[in-house]
Parts: C-alpha cells; sequence; structure tokens
C-alpha cells in the first residue's frame, strides 16, 4: 500500500506491507524535507510494524511515542493503516485529501477547507486556535485535548477529516516564515521535544535544507503523483 503527503514543507512517502491483519512493513522516501535528519525518522517509524490493523488512524499513537517520530510521517502511516483496515473490510480502493488554509481579509479570520475524494467534505472559520464554526466545532480549541473531543464526539470518518485538517492548519503558517535563515534544528528551543529532528539526540546536528520549502502547490491539492516503481 502507497501513502503520499505532500504541503509547503514537506515531501514524503510510505510503502506499507500488510496480510489484512497486521502491518508487515514500511518504508519511506523523503522527496522533500526542511532537515537534514528528516529521512533518518523512516526508522523509529518501523516500530509500528506488527500492530492491529485499525479503523481509526490514531492508533498508532498507541503503539509507538508520536514525539519519538517525525509528526507528519506519523500521521501518514497512521492514515495509512486505517485506509488498509477500510480496504480490508469494506474494499475501499483509496482515499485523497486536499486541504487548503487561508486568510479572509474581509471577515478577518482564517478558512480552513478540506476535501476527500474530491469533494468538499469539511470547513472551517478560525481565530488563532478557536474555531468559530460551523456546529458542532463551534468554540473548540485546536490544540487543547482535540483528538479526545474529536474521536468522543464525531463518527469515525468526521473524527478523521477533523484530525487531517488541523494538522493542515497547524502547517499553514510555516508559509509565513523563513527557515532558511536558521542554520540547524537546535536554533529553534521552543521546538525542542517535539519530534524526531527536535529530540536530544538529533537537534544539534540536523541542519537545515534551505530551498526545501515550496510555494507552489496547487490550491486542491494538484493531481496523484505516480506511484514509484521500487
Amino acid at each position: 500500500m502507497y501513502a503520499e503527503v505532500e504541503d509547503n514543507p514537506h515531501h514524503f512517502r510510505l510503502v506499507l506491507g500488510h496480510d489484512g491483519r497486521t502491518l508487515q512493513s514500511i518504508d519511506s522516501e523523503s522527496p522533500r524535507h526542511p532537515w537534514t535528519s528528516c529521512p533518518g525518522a523512516g526508522e523509529p517509524l518501523r516500530r509500528l510494524v506488527g500492530m492491529p490493523l485499525a479503523a481509526r488512524s490514531t492508533e498508532v499513537g498507541g503503539v509507538a511515542d508520536a514525539r519519538s517520530q517525525c509528526t507528519h510521517m506519523f500521521d501518514l502511516a497512521g492514515l495509512a493503516v486505517a485506509h488498509a483496515y477500510a480496504h480490508t473490510h469494506d474494499g475501499r480502493e483509496r482515499r485523497d485529501y486536499a486541504c487548503r488554509v487561508s486568510h479572509d481579509a474581509d471577515e478577518g479570520h482564517t478558512v480552513a477547507e478540506l476535501s476527500r475524494d474530491g469533494e468538499p467534505c469539511l470547513a472551517w472559520q478560525v481565530d488563532g486556535e478557536v474555531i468559530l464554526g460551523p456546529a458542532p466545532y463551534t468554540g473548540v480549541r485546536l490544540h487543547a485535548r482535540f483528538m479526545s473531543w474529536a474521536e468522543s464526539k464525531l463518527d469515525l470518518e468526521a473524527a478523521e477529516a477533523a484530525l487531517v485538517l488541523r494538522r493542515a492548519c497547524f502547517v499553514a503558517p510555516s508559509r509565513f516564515f523563513d527557515l532558511d535563515v536558521v542554520e540547524r534544528a537546535s536554533d529553534l528551543e521552543n521546538m525542542f521535544g517535539r519530534c524526531h529532528t527536535f529530540s536530544e539526540t538529533f537537534a544539534s546536528t540536523a541542519l537545515r535544507v534551505r530551498g526545501s520549502h515550496r510555494v507552489d502547490l496547487p490550491e486542491d491539492g494538484g493531481a496523484p503523483l505516480p506511484r514509484p516503481t521500487s
């Protein structure tokens, strides 16, 4: 099974093998990444091998410590495991998400939109970290306990979509920062402990990959990239 994520700062690919019940293998590629340490996050990701396929993408969090992982590979692996479960049980052939986060100058808030399998699925108005609407998201904070709220209040498909759009909201502000002025990850002290690169082990040696931030992504997510032959 093949999975891919691309946004302004990142582009990662995963190839997963499973037997219909458990994850048998997971391999990663990093065509575009912000730090020299990022490709190495494919190794701790293999801690997921052996886990049962699960309907919820967040089940990976019970198998491996997210803070030791690349956040984006880990999220992608969770979605891929959930899709493998859906493929095995319901015959679903593919799952595509595309997100767009923009600022509404007239209204003074952020608009976050998500399409699923080519169809509009979810749209929020967001002020800072608070979702203004629509219901049932009104007043919900993106940071504090959002995952547990989504999985307790929403059905399976809606919760997964909400978590994908939440991640897009977190990534979107990176468009306004020039990380190419940073030499190494350890210069960003506020990020320590958040992921593989910003761990104590790698932060001091992880160098910025200058020029890796892509600004010309299609707003609709674009056409799927061809699957690697290997």
